[in-house]
């Protein structure tokens, strides 16, 4: 037991010295560059305000997602409320350990009674149908791109019909079953397993939820598109329908904050492949991090300030 803390540990160390490197690369490039971002940056109150209006949208997008999963369990959370929770806990994902992901967990158990293995098992199912909606969306812009352009990349294609593959698989894929539930562990995993099974026999809501997540890529896509056009690149629509579920998947990653750097630097490598300059998605990232920061600590604060006051009229529900 020492041993595997003791590994736990060098483990967690050495993901926040690779979180580091990754963060001090990223505003190192963007210190090296700022001529070129100078040079080409045409960033309008207009870029702004769209590119906050589509933060916006993508917000409501994925709260009605969760909204919809939650509804089908049965608990009743109002849309605003939701769209509130999970507002604020994105603000506080900026910092480490995912403290926002912790909080909105907290919340839903001590105000809905949703304990945190059915709180899993949607978050799962969510997870598995965003997988699957990225396959989808990326492998019909990857061959978009070959139809219009000529250019194919093998590497991305195996990517997608590997998410769509895998996802498929995942979804349908039998939940392992235990007999005895003594331990708390195979309790919590029964709890889980059950839930997302119940889910999984539900398809109007997976089909909801896909379609949710479809939409979110659309306004995703337009998104992009503007950050793009802040610095003079115009970009073909088959090539947002790469970018756009892969920065999404980004943020499940959590070795960066919000996955800085690593989002920028993939959307570097995409535009790279897709026969444009790597700079390009560098810079258009940046623009689009930049907007969602400000949008996301402005926004961010109300929200958890409504969290706050709830949780200091419930003293048994107090989070801070």
């Amino acid at each position: 037991m020492k041993t595997e803390n003791r590994l736990k540990r060098i483990k967690d160390v050495l993901l926040n010295i690779l979180a580091i490197v990754i963060i001090c690369w990223f505003v190192y490039y963007l210190i090296e560059n700022r001529n070129s971002i100078k040079s080409i940056l045409n960033i309008s109150l207009f870029h702004i305000l769209c590119i906050s209006l589509g933060i916006l949208f993508t917000w409501l997008l994925n709260s009605a997602q969760t909204f919809v999963l939650l509804r089908a369990e049965g608990v009743h959370i109002g849309f605003w409320e939701n769209f509130i929770v999970l507002t604020a806990s994105s603000a506080l994902n900026y910092l480490p350990m995912r403290v926002g992901t912790l909080l909105r967990l907290r919340y839903l158990k001590a105000y809905h009674g949703l304990r945190y293995a059915r709180s899993g098992s949607l978050f799962g199912v969510r997870v598995i149908i965003l997988v699957c909606a990225t396959g989808l969306f990326g492998f019909l812009g990857a061959i978009g791109i070959f139809i219009s352009e000529g250019i194919l990349s093998n590497e991305l294609l195996i990517i997608f019909i590997t998410l769509i593959v895998a996802s498929i698989v995942g979804y349908f894929l039998p939940m392992p079953k235990f007999k005895n539930n003594k331990h708390f562990i195979l309790r919590a995993w029964t709890d889980f397993s059950t839930g997302f099974e119940a889910m999984r026999a539900k398809p109007f809501i997976t089909l909801q939820v896909m379609l949710l997540i479809v939409l979110q890529f659309i306004v995703m896509s337009w998104r992009l598109y503007l950050a793009f056009d802040a610095v003079q690149i115009h970009l073909s629509v088959w090539i947002l329908f790469l970018l756009v579920p892969l920065t999404t998947l980004m943020t499940f990653v959590a070795l960066t904050p919000g996955g800085l750097g690593l989002r920028e630097g993939l959307m570097g490598y995409v535009t790279l492949v897709s026969g444009y300059d790597f700079n390009s998605g560098i810079f258009a990232g940046a623009v689009d991090r930049a907007v969602l920061l400000a949008v996301t600590f402005i926004v961010g604060p109300f929200c958890l300030f409504y969290i706050w006051v709830r949780m200091r009229k419930n003293q048994k529900t107090n989070l801070f």
